[in-house]
C-alpha cells in the first residue's frame, strides 16, 4: 500500500491487479473463449472489474478537483470523493451479484442468439405486443416532480438492423408537459411471434436542452445483442434478456402469470399476462408489467414505490387527430372550519360537445352539452360536489366514492374529433391552516393591516404533505351582485413559503364586515381551507 502527503491530508492508493482472464489476442481467440461454457460469468467479473476501475478514475478525477481547493477544504473534499467511491464500489458488486444469478439461471455459455433476417416478418402482431402503424398509446401517472405522461407511438417508419427491418417507435415522456426523454424503439417480430428488441436511442432532456444519451444502444453494434420483449408464448416461471448491451442495457423479465385482472382507466381487461422486469444495472428497480390480449400493455407498476402507470387512451390514425383537453383537474376540498368535504373539477378544451369522466372504478360522470349553446359547443368548465358535514357522512366514505388514480377525461368535440385528457386524484388532505391574524371578529383598522395563518406541515391524518402553494381570500360580507359573476374581493396565490401578507390599504373600506379564508394547496392539487371574519374600524 502507498501513502501519498498531498497538502496536509492524506490518501492512501490500494491497487490491487487482477488477471484478465478474459483478454484475448485476435478474433479466433476471441471466438474461442466466448464459445466456453463460462462466457457468462466472465463477462459478470469483466464488467465488475470495468466498474471499479471506472470508480476509481473518477475518484482520482475527484481528488483533482481537491488539490485547486483551499487547504482547509481538501481534507472534506478528499473524504466526499472517497465515499462516492465506496458507494460506486458496492454498486459495482451488487451489478456482480445480479449478473451472476441471471447466468445461474440462464446458463453459464455466452449470450449469442441466431438473427437470420428471412425468419423475421415485416409486421408486429403478437396479440400481447401490438405494433399497428398509425396507433398511439397514451400512459399516465405520478412521479415526484408531477405527472408523468408518456405517448408511445407506433410509427409508418422502419429501420433495418443486422438485416432486419424493425417497426419504429417514438416514445416521449414528460413530466407536467415538460419534456423529459425522447426515445426511438425498434422491434421486429420472428415467423414463430416472438417480439424482437432490436435498440433504441434514447435522449434525456433537462429545461429544453439534451442532457444525456445513456440507455442508447443498437444491436449489431459495440457487441449488443437483440433481446425479447414479448414471447410467442410465455411460460410462468420464464426468465429472458431484453436487451444485451453491457453496461448500457441489460433488462431482464420474468414470467409471474398468464390469469391476472386489471383495471386502468382505458378498460378492464382479463388473462393478462405479468411479468416481472429488472436489470443488474439498477437491480432494486424492479417493475410489474401487465400486457392484455389484444391490446398490449396497459399497465406497470413500481414494486418499490407501488405507483402505477396507467393505459388512459388509445388514438388510432383514421379516429381523428385527438386534441389534449387545455387543462382536466379533479381534487378534493376540505373545509376545516366548516367541517365539511367535498370533490370539485376544472376542464378547459376546444368546443366539446360530451365529457365522460372515467376512474377506476368506471364512470363517475357524464358532461353533456344540448340545446342551442350545447351545439355550439362547451370550452371552460369548473364544477362542485355537494359537500356533505363530516358528522353526516364520513370523509372516509367520501373518498370511497372516488378511489386514488388516474381519471381519464374524453369524448367528442362538435366537430366529432375526440378530446382527452386525465386528471390524478389522490386523497392526500392538507390539515387546516391555522388563521392567526386578525383574531376572530376582531375589529381592525383600514391600513397596514396583516393577515398571517401558520403553514402547514401534515395531512389531516397526521401523515406528510408537500404543500405547493397558499390562496388568501378576503371579501365583503354581502350578497354577490345579482348579474355579475364572483364577488368582490381580494384572491392571490402565494408560494409555499409565505404566511403573511399586507392587505393593500386600498382595497379595504371603513365599518365594513369581511369574510377571509386561507387554503393549503398540495402538489396534487387537494386543497384545505380555514375562514373566519374581521370588521373594520
Amino acid at each position: 500500500m502507498e501513502t501519498i502527503e498531498t497538502k496536509g491530508w492524506d490518501m492512501k492508493r490500494n491497487w490491487t491487479w487482477l488477471p484478465i482472464v478474459g483478454c484475448c489476442l485476435t478474433l479466433a481467440s476471441c471466438d474461442a473463449i466466448a464459445a466456453q461454457p463460462g462466457a457468462c460469468d466472465q463477462t459478470a467479473r469483466d464488467a465488475q472489474l470495468s466498474c471499479e476501475r471506472e470508480a476509481s478514475g473518477e475518484y482520482w478525477l475527484g481528488v483533482a478537483v481537491c488539490d485547486n481547493l483551499p487547504a482547509a477544504d481538501q481534507r472534506e473534499c478528499g473524504r466526499q470523493a472517497q465515499t462516492i467511491r465506496l458507494e460506486v464500489l458496492g454498486e459495482c458488486d451488487a451489478h456482480f451479484e445480479s449478473r451472476q444469478e441471471i447466468c445461474a439461471e440462464l446458463g453459464r455459455g455466452a449470450y449469442n442468439p441466431v438473427i437470420a433476417p428471412e425468419n423475421f416478418l415485416t409486421v408486429v402482431d403478437n396479440p400481447l405486443f401490438p405494433l399497428v402503424p398509425g396507433t398511439t398509446f397514451v400512459y399516465e401517472g405520478p412521479t415526484e416532480g408531477g405527472t408523468e405522461h408518456i405517448e408511445f407511438v407506433v410509427t409508418r417508419e422502419t429501420k433495418e438492423i443486422m438485416g432486419v427491418t424493425c417497426v419504429q417507435v417514438r416514445d416521449t415522456v414528460t413530466v407536467d408537459g415538460e419534456l423529459v426523454e425522447d426515445t426511438l424503439d425498434w422491434f421486429a417480430q420472428d415467423v414463430d411471434g416472438n417480439v424482437w428488441y432490436f435498440g433504441e436511442n434514447s435522449k434525456d432532456y433537462e429545461d429544453g436542452l439534451i442532457v444525456s444519451l445513456d440507455g442508447s444502444w443498437t444491436a449489431g453494434i459495440d457487441g449488443a445483442k437483440p433481446g425479447i420483449i414479448m414471447k410467442a408464448a410465455p411460460r410462468v416461471g420464464e426468465l429472458y434478456r431484453q436487451e444485451f448491451a453491457i453496461g448500457e442495457a441489460e433488462d431482464v423479465a420474468r414470467v409471474l402469470s398468464l390469469s391476472q385482472s386489471v383495471t386502468v382507466p382505458y378498460g378492464a381487461y382479463s388473462n393478462c399476462l405479468q411479468t416481472q422486469d429488472f436489470a443488474p444495472l439498477d437491480p432494486d428497480a424492479i417493475e410489474h408489467k401487465f400486457y392484455a390480449p389484444g391490446v398490449g400493455q396497459v399497465l406497470t407498476v413500481h414494486v418499490d414505490t407501488g405507483t402505477r402507470v396507467e393505459l388512459v387512451n388509445i388514438f388510432r390514425e383514421g379516429d381523428g387527430q385527438a386534441i389534449p383537453l387545455k387543462e382536466a383537474k379533479l381534487n378534493i376540498e376540505h373545509n376545516a372550519t366548516a367541517l365539511d368535504t367535498g370533490f370539485q373539477g376544472a376542464i378547459d378544451s376546444e368546443g366539446w360537445s360530451r365529457l365522460d369522466i372515467t376512474g377506476p372504478s368506471g364512470t363517475v360522470m357524464t358532461i353533456e352539452g344540448k340545446g342551442e349553446l350545447g351545439s355550439l359547443g362547451l370550452t371552460e368548465l369548473f364544477f362542485e360536489t355537494v359537500e356533505p358535514e363530516n358528522a353526516e357522512v364520513p370523509i372516509a366514505d367520501m373518498l370511497a366514492l372516488l378511489p386514488e388514480g388516474n381519471y381519464t377525461i374524453q369524448g367528442p368535440t362538435v366537430d366529432g374529433v375526440p378530446t382527452y385528457g386525465t386528471a390524478w386524484l389522490t386523497h392526500d388532505i392538507p390539515a387546516g391552516p391555522v388563521l392567526l391574524a386578525p383574531a376572530e371578529g376582531a375589529t381592525v383598522p383600514t391600513g397596514n393591516l396583516v393577515m398571517r395563518w401558520s403553514p402547514v406541515t401534515q395531512t389531516i391524518t397526521g401523515g406528510s404533505i408537500n404543500i405547493i402553494s397558499y390562496q388568501l381570500i378576503i371579501e365583503k360580507d354581502e350578497p354577490p351582485h345579482p348579474h355579475a359573476i364572483g364577488k368582490r374581493g381580494l384572491s392571490m396565490y402565494l408560494p409555499a413559503s409565505t404566511t403573511s401578507l399586507t392587505v393593500p390599504n386600498e382595497f379595504l373600506e371603513p365599518s365594513t364586515h369581511y369574510l377571509w379564508e386561507v387554503l393549503a394547496i398540495e402538489v396534487s392539487g387537494n386543497q384545505t381551507l380555514s375562514s373566519g371574519e374581521f370588521t373594520t374600524e
